[in-house]
Parts: C-alpha cells; sequence; structure tokens
C-alpha cells in the first residue's frame, strides 16, 4: 500500500526518530471493507519498516469488550498505545491512506518519543485542562491543510488525558455532513459547541478550546 519510495524515507525517519515502542491497534468492521482493508496493509507496511512498532488487529464483533474499554463508535478506526499500552485518545476513524498516513506518521513519532510541538505556553495550559474536551477534525485523504489541523488535536491528547481526539474520513462517514455542516475541511468540532473552518494558530486553538469548556 505505500510507495517504496515513501518506505524508503519511512524507514530512514524511523530509525533515526523513533525512542520507545508503540503499538498500534486496528478495529476492523465486522465484514472488512476497503477502508479496513487498506488501513490494514498500510499498518503492515509501517510494522515491517521498524521493530519499534507493533500492530494487532482485532474485528469488532469478536472484541467487543475492547472496543467499549477504549469508546470506539466507528470502523475502521486505528489507535496507538504508548511503550507501556496506555491509550493516548487518538483515534483514526475510515482509512488512513493519503494525507491521513503523514498524519498517522507525525503521531507515531510523537507518541513514541512523548513530546509535541507546542509551545510551551500553549503545552502548559492543555496541561491545566480539567473539563473532558472531546475533539472531532473532519478530513479527507486529499486536503494538503488536514494535517496541520489534525496534528493539533492530537498533539492535545498527548498531553492532556482528558482530552480526546479524533480524525475522522468525512468521506466514509457522510452522515457528520449534515449534521455538522460540513461544506469544506479540515473542519474541526469541540464538545459539539465549537465549530472551525480551515487551519487556526495553536493559541487560536487554544482559545477554542477555552470557549468550548467555559
Amino acid at each position: 500500500m505505500i510507495a517504496e519510495n515513501i518506505k524508503k524515507e519511512l524507514l530512514d525517519r524511523f530509525t533515526k526518530e523513533l525512542r520507545e515502542p508503540v503499538t498500534l491497534l486496528l478495529f476492523t468492521d465486522e465484514f472488512p471493507s476497503e477502508a479496513s482493508e487498506d488501513t490494514r496493509l498500510i499498518l503492515r507496511d509501517l510494522s515491517e519498516l521498524s521493530t519499534k512498532i507493533e500492530t494487532k488487529i482485532f474485528n469488532q464483533v469478536k472484541k467487543r469488550e475492547l472496543v467499549e474499554s477504549f469508546a470506539i463508535d466507528k470502523f475502521p478506526s486505528t489507535l496507538i498505545l504508548d511503550k507501556d499500552g496506555n491509550d493516548s485518545r487518538i483515534r483514526f476513524y475510515g482509512s488512513v491512506a493519503g494525507y491521513e498516513l503523514g498524519s498517522l506518521v507525525h503521531d507515531i513519532v510523537q507518541v513514541s518519543r512523548g513530546e509535541t510541538s507546542f509551545s510551551k505556553r500553549v503545552s502548559e495550559e492543555l496541561k491545566k485542562l480539567s473539563t473532558p474536551v472531546h475533539i472531532q477534525v473532519f478530513v479527507t485523504s486529499n486536503c494538503i491543510l488536514c494535517p496541520k489541523a489534525v496534528r493539533l488535536a492530537h498533539e492535545a491528547a498527548m498531553l492532556n488525558p482528558l482530552v480526546k481526539a479524533d480524525c475522522i474520513e468525512v468521506t466514509e462517514f457522510l452522515e457528520y455532513v449534515e449534521k455538522y455542516e460540513i461544506r469544506g475541511v479540515p473542519k474541526t468540532v469541540i464538545n459539539e459547541k465549537v465549530h472551525y473552518l480551515s487551519l487556526v494558530t495553536e493559541e487560536e486553538f487554544l482559545e477554542y478550546i477555552h470557549k468550548a469548556i467555559f
């Protein structure tokens, strides 16, 4: 699924940047869809590029208790666990092909290193959040701007256990198009209360979170 030239780039990056092992969990549809199969093959390719990346694949029907424990409500879904098996609260819903692959690779590296790219001030503010925050970022596989929006959401989840962040391939979950009036991507929804379109700075992102919880 991943082109050979991209594999070479990823092999070099993983060799240089991965620090601790991570585990990728894939929960497929009951009858694995094309998106599930594509994602399985992509995760397989990633695992083959580094001994620090392990992939586990489950059918959602056969692992209902595990699905419930992770509060997963869409399939296929991809999760990342850290070296101790802790949930990073990062979710990819739908295929991770296209630009979502870049988002997934970035998250693998950041979880492995236990780092984010936020400034010190924003990091401290995100860590201080004491109210649950659910961030949904709606994307498409050919959206060049989407990975930056996903990065903000997912890195916030890495910093605070009260934050859960979803990257959702909207073309695979069309029911959300009308629900959230999605007319373009990336579209971000926070706690069902705050909606915004396109990219924002990390400072603006923090402001939107505060608006959603206060």
